[in-house]
């Protein structure tokens, strides 16, 4: 995408959810499909009361796919979103954790971060949970600073 294309896309955004981009940042989210854990790489994005991700369609095979014979599946578009004021908590976790989670093995209520070695070794994810209980897991660019304006624009939501 070139710079035009970036600035309308964020111009339909906002439009779409009548408000102002307030965060934005790339993002892998996680869910479970056929008791195995997927992840997609896209954009996670807080504009007006509404948080949302989407993913985005990647380029073509490289010439690596082409010679390995590796069949790319057909797109799917991944988009999910939310309103702020759902927002109970944000969990930083670490990677370990986040999949036993996903997977139902761990109780969302024994969610903690990253202790000991896990802090130097384990990469952390958010845990954004809902009052619904259909919670997201996402590994932000900036965890820390996700968590912040989270907590921060849903406050101002309620």
């Amino acid at each position: 995408m070139d710079e035009q294309e970036i600035q309308d896309y964020f111009q339909k955004v906002e439009e779409a959810y009548g408000g102002k981009v307030r965060y934005k940042t790339f993002s892998t989210f996680f869910r479970v499909a056929e008791n195995k854990v997927f992840h997609v790489a896209g954009l996670l994005c807080l504009v007006g009361n509404v948080i949302f991700f989407e993913d985005f369609q990647k380029p073509r095979g490289n010439v690596l796919d082409f010679l390995s014979g590796r069949n790319r599946s057909k797109y799917k578009k991944f988009k999910v979103e939310r309103t702020l004021d759902k927002i109970e908590a944000c969990v930083e976790i670490p990677s370990s954790m986040a999949n036993s989670f996903l997977l139902g093995k761990t109780h969302r209520d024994n969610l903690h971060g990253p202790r000991g070695l896990q802090k130097v070794f384990d990469r952390s994810r958010m845990v954004i949970k809902f009052f619904d209980e259909e919670d997201w897991v996402v590994e932000p660019v900036d965890p820390k600073e996700l968590k912040k304006v989270l907590l921060g624009a849903r406050d101002e939501s309620v």
